[in-house]
């Protein structure tokens, strides 16, 4: 009977530890059950971002094989609509940029950008009423930009053939990225190159540029400081330009650049005066936009000076909206002949800033400083100078009545131009003020 007892027992126990060992092995199953789901799920997560980064590198632009090396084709199209309260309403084709960009080795690279919509424009040399010469203004070519860059470290490279020079901030900045539709004055064909203008320009010349935490800055030596485009130079004369720009170190999404640039040069064949200098902040948090640029230029006998103030807010994704106030004096030795512009505009951005509609109506008030003096006079080897004509110290002006009046003065040669087909002023009559309003209407896309 006690054996009985103790068998039954015996089996009792089996059954169990039988059981918990079971139990056990449910528990195990089912932790490999959840082991394998998150697996699974961490497997279609990377095969879905694999899946994605294929097809973003399929839309991303590829390099177009070449015979040798490789190529890269970009582009810019802007298209304008403007009225103005004193000048006919007009629909102007503004850029038709084609660039094309390549890498012969992984230090050496190179780029060319041509803008069909340059139109050729003459330049007339008259006598006595009769036109005596006539030349093809080169800085009227398509030919924008041809430049080879040697990278002599990661941080230094070297720009040797025709590009904009390093001056102003924003006449550096590509045409697709700026807030407004057009740059402000100074920066602008409003201005003759040696009447005041100072960025967007492009000179042949060679720089070095350099780019490291926290600064960048450009150096270099061209034939001139933009009135050579397109042309070899005349004389031994170079002009140097120089950019600085600070970017401290701020707290995430925000953005702060102070810069300095200028120019030096005395750059014709008469080796008459062309300098420049300018500062420049700009800041930005994310929706907001704060950029300011200060400039004076000397042309000759001429001191001319102004700046702008731009304020950006991005609404959303889809909108902007932009104001900005510019002032420019082009003579410092004449009174009241400055000119201020006031903007307030919106951008509607229908892909980033690769296809936007911007909208820019303006008031301008002060001095008609914008209208070019009529075509250079030249008797015998004197040519009118209109920089100096602008110069109430000029021998002459006196005798330089109305915007109407084409009858210049012949000047001495301390203020004579050799050469005149590049020359061009800003013609300030006495007494002409305006008040303007001007809308401007601009598409692009790139």
């Amino acid at each position: 009977m006690r054996r009985s007892v103790w068998t039954v027992a015996w089996l009792l126990g089996l059954v169990i530890s039988g059981g918990s060992a079971l139990a056990q092995g449910a528990g195990e199953i089912a932790e490999l059950k959840r082991a394998i789901a998150d697996l699974q799920k961490r497997l279609q997560e990377i095969e879905d971002k694999q899946k994605q980064e294929t097809e973003q590198r399929a839309k991303a632009p590829q390099p177009v094989a070449a015979g040798f090396g490789k190529i890269k084709i970009g582009g810019l199209m802007q298209s304008w609509y403007s009225t103005d309260s004193e000048a006919a309403d007009s629909v102007r084709l503004r850029r038709m940029e084609l660039s094309l960009s390549g890498e012969i080795t992984p230090k050496v690279t190179w780029r060319t950008m041509f803008d069909t919509t340059k139109v050729l424009g003459l330049n007339t040399t008259t006598a006595g009423g009769n036109v005596t010469s006539v030349a093809v203004n080169a800085a009227g070519n398509v030919l924008q930009d041809m430049l080879i860059s040697y990278a002599l470290s990661p941080e230094l490279a070297l720009d040797v053939g025709q590009y904009k020079v390093p001056m102003s901030m924003e006449g550096l900045r590509s045409s697709s990225e700026l807030l407004t539709v057009e740059r402000a004055l100074f920066n602008t064909g409003a201005l003759g190159i040696r009447a005041g203008r100072v960025g967007d320009v492009r000179d042949v010349g060679a720089q070095l540029r350099g780019k490291y935490p926290g600064v960048e800055f450009a150096v270099g030596l061209f034939n001139d400081g933009g009135p050579r485009q397109n042309a070899t130079d005349d004389n031994d004369q170079k002009a140097l330009l120089g950019r600085l720009v600070h970017k401290p170190r701020l707290p995430d999404g925000q953005t702060l650049q102070l810069g300095l640039y200028g120019a030096e040069g005395d750059t014709t064949a008469a080796r008459t005066k062309r300098n420049r200098l300018g500062a420049e902040l700009s800041y930005n948090n994310g929706p907001q936009t704060l950029e300011l640029e200060a400039v004076r230029a000397d042309d000759a006998a001429v001191r001319s000076d102004g700046g702008y103030l731009l304020y950006g807010y991005r609404l959303n994704d889809t909108w902007q909206v932009v104001a900005r106030y510019e002032q420019w004096d082009p003579s410092k030795a004449v009174v009241n002949d400055r000119e201020r512009d006031y903007l307030l505009g919106a951008t509607y951005f229908l892909k980033g800033k690769n296809a936007k509609l911007q909208l820019n109506p303006k008031a301008r008030t002060g001095r008609r400083v914008l209208d070019p003096l009529p075509e250079v006079e030249q008797i015998g080897k004197q040519v009118v100078d209109p920089v100096a004509l602008r110069h109430p110290k000029a021998p002459g002006r006196e005798k330089h009545r109305s915007a109407a009046d084409h009858r210049f003065p012949v000047l001495p040669h301390p203020f004579r131009q050799e050469r005149h087909d590049l020359l061009q002023g800003l013609l300030l009559p006495a007494g002409v003020a305006e008040r303007r309003l001007v809308a401007e209407l601009c598409l692009s896309h790139t």
